[in-house]
């Protein structure tokens, strides 16, 4: 199994992770809390389903953004709350 890395996405207020590597979908379950009951993906169109993860025993909802920076905004947010 190759190394996953975290990659540091450096918009000064509004950075964030990501982790890039061979396999870092399959591993999202080793990411997420013990005891949480629903997660929201966020992807784009752009990528592929089978990147997009599949987490069992948690309830799912997939939001589908726009391409680029310019959708990572509050009204973005404000839009996927309301979903």
């Amino acid at each position: 199994m190759s190394e996953i890395h975290t990659v540091k996405i450096d918009l000064g207020e509004r950075a964030y992770s990501v982790l890039v590597g061979h396999g870092a979908v399959q591993r999202i379950e080793d990411l997420i809390p013990k005891g949480v009951q629903r997660i929201a993906i966020v992807t784009q169109d752009s990528v592929p389903q089978q990147f997009r993860p599949t987490i069992e025993g948690v309830q799912t909802s997939l939001h589908v953004i726009g391409e680029g920076e310019s959708f990572k905004t509050l009204h973005t947010i404000e839009r996927l709350c309301s979903e």
